[in-house]
């Protein structure tokens, strides 16, 4: 008994030094309240309710609410809320699970989705419009689903190489694309056999983040190059954001008239649209891999969140670091 308690004890340690949350997702429940849900390289799922734990001034760690091993075979590499379900991307297939289910000791998933052309699935978009969740996969393919059935509508190759970026165009039919082959594209669900419009960053440039503002009119794209932001009107660069020890942009997010950006130096940084570096801030990741940005509802408050290759969700609330919850 003593053996298996201390295996299990070193196991958590390893799991906790290792840890890199690939993905999390912050939504304003009608039922909870604001809840933030992480998933990381182990394939666990950690829930927590944020409520009252903005305060300013507290900087404390927090612990998780639930946690569960959701996808055993590996990897969590993306996670999504759609109307009260919380689906999860893997290896080689997505989960949806009941929120209601996730909050309780009942952790078996509502569906389970599975490419005809099976490969991991780095990115999930769902549109509004179509009623279609998109899931974009490691082997450059793009999966439609019907997520009330649970069936696969259609399967495309979108590009030659993985596809790491995946977002839905506001107010249109337009899903847009960016992967290893340096290649933006625009699709219209429509149709979805060729893409409407494609724009090439050229040879060797790998786009792994990519986020529009809220018009979608406006592109920010990063990767192993400058981030840059893109007019989508023509595909025309209106600036590059440069500045020391970029190293390659894993996050970007459009708020209000700034751009955040995260990559591997331990920080955020906040720009102008005009290229002008606003402002830095420290993070507890080295390698920032996901960021989302939440405006509170009948509120002002402005919550960015943080993760990456640490145990540690840092909140930032109006840009001061408020608390940093902990997955472990």
């Amino acid at each position: 008994r003593i053996r298996v308690d201390y295996f299990n004890k070193m196991c958590d340690l390893l799991r906790k030094y290792y840890c890199t949350i690939f993905s999390h997702t912050v939504v304003e429940d009608s039922k909870m309240g604001l809840v933030v849900f992480t998933a990381d390289n182990f394939g666990k799922i950690t829930t927590f309710r944020l409520g009252s734990l903005l305060g300013i001034g507290d900087c404390s760690i927090r612990r998780p609410l639930k946690s569960f091993f959701g996808h055993n075979g590996g990897p969590v590499y993306d996670t999504l809320v759609i109307d009260h379900c919380f689906v999860s991307s893997g290896k080689d297939e997505a989960k949806v699970w009941s929120m209601d289910c996730i909050m309780t000791d009942a952790t078996v998933p509502k569906k389970t989705l599975r490419p005809t052309r099976s490969s991991g699935i780095l990115k999930m978009s769902y549109s509004e419009s179509g009623k279609s969740l998109f899931c974009a996969q490691e082997n450059g393919c793009i999966s439609e689903w019907d997520i009330t059935t649970g069936k696969e509508k259609s399967c495309f190759a979108a590009h030659t190489g993985a596809v790491y970026c995946l977002c839905q165009r506001s107010g249109t039919s337009h899903l847009v694309t960016g992967g290893e082959d340096g290649r933006i594209c625009i699709w219209d669900e429509n149709n979805l056999l060729t893409a409407a419009r494609t724009g090439y960053l050229g040879r060797g440039n790998v786009i792994s983040s990519l986020d529009l503002d809220k018009g979608g009119d406006w592109l920010v794209c990063g990767g192993n190059f400058k981030p840059s932001l893109y007019h989508l009107s023509n595909f025309t660069k209106s600036a590059s954001l440069v500045m020391e020890n970029c190293g390659t942009t894993y996050a970007a997010k459009f708020l209000d008239s700034k751009v955040i950006i995260g990559g591997n130096n331990s920080s955020l940084t906040y720009w102008a649209m005009n290229g002008e570096m606003l402002y830095k801030v420290p993070c507890s990741p080295r390698n920032v891999l996901s960021l989302n940005v939440c405006l509170l509802q009948n509120s002002s408050q402005q919550i960015v969140t943080v993760t990456g290759d640490c145990s540690l969700v840092d909140v930032f609330s109006n840009d001061y670091k408020a608390l940093s919850l902990d997955t472990s």
